[in-house]
């Protein structure tokens, strides 16, 4: 995380010293009173000076003033801003100003919920790492005792699914056996996208048949592949000789009111043949 501070200035000078608490954003010094910093002494200019100072760091420039700005007896180029470091000394006319940065109080995060018991709702997971070895006989016999039993095991349960996971990725790239929730990815790697009107065994049969089917793209049988699957019809496909700028024929034996046309349209138009056109008909 990025520090934040406030910025101090403590002057001296003409007068008894005093304190200004420097805000982020910018901070205008000179004569005139419509300064945020007003330093009144015939030697400073009427805008003499301007501090910017973000949450991080502070810069100051000059402002063309007749006297000039001093950053540790170094006096400043003008309208070329220059970043303090802790503890500079700023002269400006008579005036000397100290720069520091106090670093502010940011309140410490809420403390995490205590860790739910992951094998609570799994008797089976529970009694097998609660025997577990799988670690400890890694190790020589002198470890073998109840502490370090305890001590291996809070990593067994956190490194055995991991494990379990790498050791049987192939059961993801299995449409049937893979988790519901996969099944978007493994679509996706064929450049095809679910809505909430496939169901579960719509979109294991069709990641089945996917290889087939991606080989096949843009052809009048994959088509009509993926029309059968979404809607458990088989269409009649009328090619019209699938030319280039043809028009072909769909007819899905269904009533349209009992499906989204919209989307069958979008199935049709990804799965087409290039350059043609079709018409969509359903038939009772």
């Amino acid at each position: 995380m990025t520090a934040e501070f406030t910025y101090r200035l403590t002057i001296t000078g003409p007068k008894a010293p005093w304190i200004y608490e420097a805000r982020v954003g910018i901070t205008t010094i000179g004569r005139g009173r419509n300064n945020n910093l007003l330093l009144a002494h015939p030697r400073v200019s009427g805008n003499h000076a301007r501090l910017e100072c973000t949450p991080t760091e502070c810069w100051i420039t000059d402002l063309a003033s007749t006297n000039g700005t001093y950053i540790n007896g170094e006096q400043l180029a003008t309208d070329k801003p220059r970043r303090l470091v802790y503890d500079a000394v700023i002269k400006i006319g008579p005036f000397e100003i100290t720069f520091e940065w106090i670093p502010v109080k940011i309140a410490p995060p809420p403390p995490l919920p205590p860790l739910p018991d992951l094998f609570e709702s799994d008797p089976v997971l529970r009694e097998f790492f609660a025997n577990s070895r799988l670690l400890l006989d890694h190790l020589p016999d002198i470890y073998d005792t109840g502490f370090m039993i305890k001590y291996l095991r809070a990593f067994e349960t956190i490194l055995l699914p991991i494990k379990w996971n790498v050791d049987n990725f192939d059961l993801y790239l299995n449409p049937g056996t893979a988790p519901a929730d996969f099944l978007p990815w493994l679509a996706n790697c064929f450049d095809i996208t679910f809505d909430s009107t496939w169901d579960e065994s719509k979109r294991r049969k069709l990641l089945a048949e996917v290889g087939k089917i991606y080989a096949r793209r843009g052809t009048l049988w994959a088509l009509r592949r993926v029309l059968e699957i979404y809607t458990g019809h088989t269409p009649e496909i009328d090619d019209g000789n699938s030319q280039p700028h043809s028009t072909f024929t769909v007819r899905l034996p269904m009533r349209g009111d009992d499906i989204d046309r919209a989307y069958i349209e979008a199935l049709i138009d990804a799965h087409k043949p290039v350059h043609t056109s079709y018409r969509l008909e359903f038939i009772e």
